[in-house]
């Protein structure tokens, strides 16, 4: 298999008197959702695809849960999820509060093994 890319053209906004720039970008095939997944998986073991969905939908309420509660979730082979904030910079101490936060997220580091698979040289085909 190989990752498809297109070359992209854009205009430098930070500078706007530099020259344009060309780029490599990546280009996504097909959005593959969980229910492909449970049904693939169903084929390679024996639990069914309703037993793959439901253990998928527990564990993400339960990271969930444990995220609320303000830890990290390590999944050995997937890697370890963390709460995040975007917040507002305020010139006093004093004037942080909660209604500082603008929006949460959550990071992702991948496993060692996800990392060493990231650095495998990828075919590339242009799209």
């Amino acid at each position: 298999m190989a990752l498809p890319y297109v070359i992209s053209h854009r205009k430098n906004s930070l500078h706007p008197n530099k020259e344009s720039q060309y780029f490599l970008k990546l280009v996504q095939n097909n959005l593959v959702d969980l229910d492909h997944i449970c049904k693939e998986i169903e084929k390679e073991s024996t639990l069914t695809a309703p037993d793959i969905y439901a253990v998928a939908v527990a564990l993400q309420n339960k990271i969930m849960e444990h995220l609320a509660n303000g830890n990290s979730v390590k999944l050995d082979f997937l890697g370890k999820f963390s709460m995040g904030a975007k917040a507002k910079a305020c010139t006093d101490k004093e004037l942080v509060t909660a209604k500082s936060i603008v929006k949460f997220h959550i990071n992702y580091q991948p496993s060692a093994k996800t990392k060493k698979w990231l650095k495998q040289d990828f075919v590339l085909k242009k799209k």
